[in-house]
């Protein structure tokens, strides 16, 4: 498949076979996006898994206007297995589909321009959207993820700057307040594990970090701004 191509499953498991079909009529999923990989000796499924996450999400962020908002995307990604990589098939392939089941249009134009509020809060969000998987998936000693927790607690630092930089409408302002403070709880945990002495210091405080990440507090700012974007 190619990049806009959109298609129909005919089995449960779409890297078996798919049915090509118009994107004006209803499809199950879009191509988005195809990667081409430079590495030459396969690089094993779970670093394949990582890559397609990364690169996919961050090719998302490119295809989607950045004013709009979107009904609910899931995004899958294909990528070939180690018999393919000998045969010189090097792509991963970027998916959307709907967890509502069909996508009823081509998905640029399943997007309604975004809300005053709505545009604050995704700019709010998208670098720690962007760079907190990043720091999930480090793997490197505990002073090199000490260091990426200084760049963290930079980002979240900026979010309390942005939410608290004018009011907000009165139905929000009361729920913003609410995230805000988690906010603040978990700048003070990436601070704490930026200056972390030794790695039991550092977990202590990413530990810490997992309870006060405000994701529920976040949620309901979501649901109140009907922002669905992914």
């Amino acid at each position: 498949m190619k990049e806009h191509d959109c298609f129909t499953k005919t089995t449960a498991d779409i890297t078996v076979a798919v049915s090509l079909v118009r994107c004006d009529d209803l499809h199950d999923g879009e191509v988005y996006a195809r990667i081409l990989l430079s590495e030459n000796n396969f690089p094993g499924q779970n670093e394949l898994d990582r890559m397609g996450s990364e690169e996919c999400a961050a090719a998302s962020e490119e295809f989607l206007d950045h004013d709009s908002n979107y009904p609910p995307l899931d995004i899958h990604f294909l990528f070939p297995k180690d018999s393919g990589w000998q045969g010189h098939v090097r792509w991963i392939t970027c998916i959307y589909m709907s967890p509502a089941g069909v996508i009823r249009k081509p998905v640029l134009q399943n997007g309604t321009p975004y809300t005053v509020e709505q545009k604050r809060y995704a700019v709010t969000v998208q670098s720690y959207n962007r760079e907190f998987p990043k720091f999930q998936a480090l793997r490197g000693q505990w002073t090199e993820r000490s260091e990426k927790a200084g760049a963290m607690q930079q980002i979240v630092w900026w979010e309390v700057l942005e939410l608290t930089s004018a009011p907000w409408s009165p139905e929000m302002q009361p729920l913003i307040n609410d995230w805000v403070a988690k906010k603040r709880a978990e700048l003070v945990d990436w601070t704490e594990a930026a200056a972390a002495g030794d790695a039991k210091q550092l977990e202590e405080a990413l530990a810490n970090q997992a309870q006060d990440n405000g994701l529920a507090e976040e949620k309901k700012v979501r649901d109140a701004l009907r922002f669905t974007r992914n």
